[in-house]
């Protein structure tokens, strides 16, 4: 999903979820990096629950939700943890080598899915 943002030049700019979370992540990293790191975790999990949900047809007959919304739903989810992910595994390398490819192989499975969903 693409949302307006107005820049410093009061010009608008059009900025993707993902690209906010990302923008959040890099600001809470540059402020207080383990607080970074709950959040981004908290988060990933949050997408990961929202993927699940979404690509569960009984669940999407049984709460009556369209269901093009829930796949629109589940991409944007997949895309959300990609640049949270991608986020931690730059960040946390300066500090956590082992924390940083683990966010490195996680990433990896949300852009395989996130493929997946495009087909």
């Amino acid at each position: 999903t693409v949302l307006a943002q107005q820049s410093k030049n009061n010009k608008k700019e059009e900025v993707t979820r993902s690209e906010q979370c990302a923008n959040i992540m890099r600001r809470l990293y540059s402020i207080e990096p383990l607080l970074a790191e709950n959040v981004g975790a908290r988060a990933v999990t949050f997408c990961s629950e929202t993927i699940r949900e979404c690509s569960n047809i009984t669940t999407a007959f049984a709460k009556a939700f369209d269901l093009h919304q829930m796949r629109q739903d589940a991409m944007a989810a997949s895309a959300a943890a990609s640049s949270i992910l991608s986020v931690m595994a730059e960040l946390s390398s300066r500090s956590n080598t082992t924390q940083s490819q683990y966010f490195s192989s996680l990433l990896r499975e949300f852009q395989r899915i996130s493929e997946l969903q495009k087909s």
